[in-house]
């Protein structure tokens, strides 16, 4: 990367969360109203990355209410199709230069609108 890439955040978690180098510029993942997602690809993999905002993050009790929702993702995830933040350092939310993320590995497939999202039995 150059430029102002070479600044992007994601450089810094890449090498705080040892996911590699990163070999293509980070490609934003719209969808998401409260936090910034990036897909980046690196030497190791293919993974999302949410940028928390912070001014959510600030809030009293938003840490603690992210981290227990990826402590039972994790512990369902054997059970129901649930995909938790990989740990990192171990944590499932980490920080650089007051940046907080999470990392997910990434799942080739596309967003349901919806009408798609159905119960099931």
């Amino acid at each position: 990367m150059s430029g102002s890439e070479s600044d992007h955040p994601i450089i810094r978690i890449c090498n705080n969360a040892n996911l590699g180098e990163i070999v293509s510029p980070p490609e934003p993942i719209s969808g998401g109203l409260l936090h910034k997602m990036y897909q980046i690809k690196t030497t190791n993999g293919k993974y999302a990355v949410k940028l928390l905002n912070p001014e959510i993050i600030k809030r009293p009790g938003a840490m603690t209410n992210y981290i227990n929702s990826e402590k039972i993702t994790n512990r369902v995830s054997n059970n129901i199709p649930a995909r938790p933040a990989n740990i990192i350092n171990g944590k499932f939310v980490n920080e650089v230069n007051n940046q907080f993320y999470m990392v997910f590995d990434w799942i080739e497939g596309r967003s349901l609108n919806t009408i798609e999202i159905k119960d099931h039995p």
